[in-house]
This record gives structure tokens, C-alpha cells and sequence, in this order.
């Protein structure tokens, strides 16, 4: 069998056999012989490649130019154009007002495919991949199953006949899926976008976090489109990508557009989200999330938890503060990581930790789903979650960065942190502090500062005169039906 280094070099000779032959001499000519994989393996060896870079560059024109030819003559013909979400993660799912928007164009046939996840031991994956397919069924959203649970069997994207026109992916990291629901095996008549799951602002020791893992990541380099979440990522692609950004837009992050919608939740919707201490009226109880990140080992490129130094102390708080209301909104890959590193012995005693929070009555554990309305509806977050960082900032409330010395941050990173309150992991007696004096006293005195950075940095509806959704809809509809 043949190895990774071996199946890279193939597709690349197949490739350029299909270029000497004139397969790729215009866009009007058929591709669907060749796969995403196929120019994959050119991005991949482009460093060995005399030239590899413009070679890589001129291919992908070819590539995107040839899918967007197809497509077009599609809609021309009145055919209804495919979509397709991939998303493995209820949690990470950034893009349900595009579904939405897209959904509601009777030029689209717009469905999310739930993929599995291999990176974890199979009772997490089926775990996870059953609470994401029932999140998505439960909110209305046309689902493919990419795992069929009665004969313990993946389900590969050229089973599910639907082959879409325009895929979207919303995460790098692809690799935890399957290698037959990999967008690789597409075939290149379908064009991928990249719309990506948080907003990051967070750097490594090294500080090449980003290069690494955003702007040289092998799907940003050969993908159709890239939706950046902040103005200055653009100008980084320009940098640092292979394409010099030309795959860019700017659009701000559509997860967020939540956040610009007039939000009112009912007494009875409250009570749905958060356990409400007995005998207590909801505009009396302060509600709390606490949101442990999962980064807990030593051998990791992000070092952000804290949570070997605090995680029995959150039960112990929860049950001082019967009259807050508590939320426990560990990153999906807490459980995980927990028990290779050793802080729990098994995955049944992490989950009896896990229950242990999730039966008080005054808490609630929540992992697989939206968190958008917890955050709405929440007065505090306490965390040090990476993603949330940022995220945080659309709910204009104050939070507590719990921090330890192996984080780093980018320079708006950096701005960001001064607004919100900080604690050392371990320094229970001013998480406590906190909560007394900024959640329950109410003085939050970084408020201001907190909205200036937003105005200045966040606001891409400001900026773009129009939420992220519309940004990226606006750009697929005019690429299709209007160039």
C-alpha cells in the first residue's frame, strides 16, 4: 500500500500528465476527472517544484475558472444549484445565518452533512456526532447523516448522492474526518469555501500560530474562497498564502450577525436556558458561564487551561452561590484530552464529574449546541477559552480571563484582554472576588474601554454596511448569477 508521500507524488503526475495533455489548457473544459486531492498534492509539493508557486497559482485559476464555468451554465439553464454545509460540531457551527439566507433562495438546494470525528475514541465520537445530527435535525436544518449508527459504518460523501456545486467548510482541520468525507474527494467541478468557526486572536510561544495554522494551512491555499472574520487577516493572506489572498474576502463573522438582531427572550425562555434557583424571580439571579478551554496538556501548541488548578473549585462555588445561576460550557474536546493527560483515569469518571455539576440546581452542563443564547442571556463569563476571547465581545458584558504564563497573544489579542478582568487559574480567592464585586456589585469598570476596542476592531457590520451573512451570500450569488 502505497504511503502518504507515494499518493502525493502520483496524484501530482497525473496532474501535470493532465496538463501536458491540454486538459487544463481552458476553463472550459471538464475537470471532473480530477479531485481536490489532484491540486492538493500540487500545494503540497509545490516547494520542490521549480517554480511551484506560480505553477500552483496558474492551475488554481484554471481550477476555480472551470468549476465557476459549470456552475454558471447550470443556473443559465434554470437547474437549481447545490450546497453543502460540512460541519462536525453543533458547537462550532458558524454559519447558520448563510443556511438560512440561502435556504430561503429557491435557486439553492442548501443541506449540512454531519461528518464523523476520528480524532477521539469512538465513544466520544458517537457521542459528539449524535448530539451535532440531533442539534441540527432539532433546528430545522436539512441533515445528511455521515454516519449510519445501527452498522457502526461512515458514510462516504459519494454515498449520500448529493454532489454539491458549492461546499462550504468551517474548519482547517479536516483531517479529523474521515478520509472518504474529506472535501479532497470531490471532484474539482465542485468550488469549496472556507467560512471559519471562530475568531482568533491568540498566538503560540513561537508566536507563528497563525502562519501555521490560518494563512499556510493547506485548505486556505487551494479553496475557491476564504471569508476572513477580521480587515487585517486579509492583508496577512496577501503575505503569507500562496495565492497572495486573492481567495479573500472580507466579511466579518457570521456567527455573530446574532448579535446584531433585536434579541428579547420570555420569562419562559430564560427558564428553558438556565436552572432558576427556587423561590428566586429571574431579573434576581445573576447567570454565570464558566467555559474551561481544553488545552490541559503540556505537549500542545496552545497552552491556555487552567483547569487542573480549578476544576473542582467551580463545584464548590456553584454550590456557595446557590442564587447564581451556572453554566458549564466546556470546549468539545475537554473530555478527551482529560483522560490522555491523566486528570481523570477513565472517560466514566470525567463524565460523573460532568454530572456532578449538571445535577446541582442551580447548574447546567452544556457541550454539544448554540451557545449564542447563553451568551445573550448570561451577565458574566468566566473562562480561558481561546475562541471565546473574542466572541465574548458582541455580548458587551464583563468576563474573567482565568490566565496561566504559557499564554500568548497576538497584538489585538493583547487589547482585548485589557478589557476584560483577569485571575491567575489558581487564585480562587479573586475569581471569587470578581464575582462578588463585578457580577453580584455590578462594577464594571472596563466597560467603556471593553466598547471602544469593539468599535475599532469588531464591528465588520459598521464597516461592510451589512452583516457577515449577507457578505457571503451576496459574493456566492453575485459569482454565480451575476459575473
Amino acid at each position: 500500500m502505497e504511503n502518504f508521500n507515494e499518493k502525493m507524488e502520483r496524484l501530482l503526475e497525473e496532474l501535470i500528465e493532465g496538463v501536458e495533455n491540454g486538459v487544463f489548457s481552458t476553463y472550459e473544459n471538464d475537470l471532473s476527472q480530477y479531485r481536490w486531492e489532484h491540486l492538493m498534492a500540487l500545494y503540497l509539493l509545490s516547494p520542490i517544484l521549480e517554480g511551484g508557486s506560480e505553477y500552483h497559482r496558474k492551475i488554481y485559476d484554471v481550477v476555480i475558472n472551470s468549476a465557476l464555468f459549470h456552475i454558471r451554465r447550470k443556473a443559465q439553464k434554470g437547474e437549481i444549484i447545490k450546497v453543502l454545509f460540512l460541519c462536525y460540531s453543533a458547537a462550532q457551527w458558524p454559519a447558520g445565518e448563510v443556511y438560512k439566507r440561502l435556504k430561503e433562495d429557491s435557486r439553492y438546494d442548501v443541506k449540512v452533512m454531519v461528518p464523523f470525528l476520528e480524532d477521539r475514541d469512538n465513544e466520544g465520537s458517537i457521542d459528539i456526532y449524535k448530539q451535532t445530527s440531533e442539534w441540527f435535525k432539532d433546528n430545522g436544518y436539512d441533515v445528511i447523516e455521515g454516519y449510519d449508527l445501527e452498522n457502526n459504518k461512515v458514510i462516504s460523501l459519494e454515498e449520500i448522492n448529493y454532489v454539491p456545486d458549492v461546499l462550504y467548510m468551517v474548519t482547517t482541520w479536516y483531517e479529523a474526518m474521515p478520509k472518504e468525507q474529506q472535501f479532497l474527494m470531490l471532484s474539482l467541478n465542485t468550488i469549496v469555501g472556507f467560512i471559519d468557526y471562530g475568531i482568533k486572536i491568540i498566538d503560540n510561544e513561537n508566536h507563528t500560530y497563525m502562519e501555521q495554522y490560518l494563512y499556510t494551512k493547506n485548505l486556505t491555499n487551494v479553496c475557491w474562497r476564504v471569508y476572513c472574520n477580521l480587515v487585517y487577516e486579509v492583508e496577512k493572506f496577501k503575505e503569507y498564502n500562496i495565492l497572495k489572498g486573492i481567495n479573500t474576502v472580507f466579511s466579518g463573522y457570521p456567527k455573530m450577525d446574532y448579535f446584531y438582531k433585536k434579541l428579547n427572550f420570555s420569562e419562559e425562555e430564560i427558564k428553558k436556558i438556565w436552572k432558576i434557583p427556587q423561590n428566586k424571580k429571574i431579573n434576581e439571579v445573576k447567570k454565570i458561564i464558566i467555559a474551561p478551554h481544553f488545552s490541559v496538556g503540556d505537549d500542545v501548541v496552545l497552552k491556555f487551561a487552567t483547569f487542573k488548578s480549578n476544576m473542582w473549585y467551580w463545584i464548590y462555588l456553584m454550590k456557595k452561590y446557590a442564587n447564581i445561576s451556572f453554566v458549564f460550557k466546556p470546549h468539545p474536546n475537554l473530555r478527551t484530552a482529560a483522560v490522555n493527560e491523566k486528570i481523570f483515569n477513565t472517560y466514566e469518571e470525567y463524565d460523573d464529574y460532568i454530572k456532578k455539576i449538571d445535577s446541582l440546581p442551580n447548574a447546567k452542563v452544556v457541550t454539544e449546541s448554540s451557545y449564542l443564547e447563553y451568551f445573550a442571556t448570561s451577565d458574566s463569563l468566566i473562562f480561558d477559552s481561546c475562541s471565546f476571547l473574542a466572541e465574548y465581545m458582541y455580548v458587551k458584558k464583563p468576563a474573567l480571563f482565568l490566565r496561566r504564563k504559557e499564554q500568548y497573544f497576538l497584538q489585538l489579542g493583547q487589547k482585548v484582554l485589557e478589557t476584560y478582568y483577569e485571575a491567575n487559574g489558581e487564585d480562587y480567592y479573586a475569581i471569587e472576588n470578581f464575582i462578588k464585586d463585578v457580577v453580584l456589585g455590578e462594577k464594571d469598570t472596563l466597560k467603556e474601554k471593553r466598547q471602544k476596542i469593539f468599535n475599532e476592531y469588531f464591528d465588520y457590520k459598521k464597516i461592510n454596511k451589512k452583516l457577515a451573512s449577507e457578505t457571503i451570500c451576496d459574493d456566492l450569488n453575485f459569482t454565480i448569477f451575476e459575473r
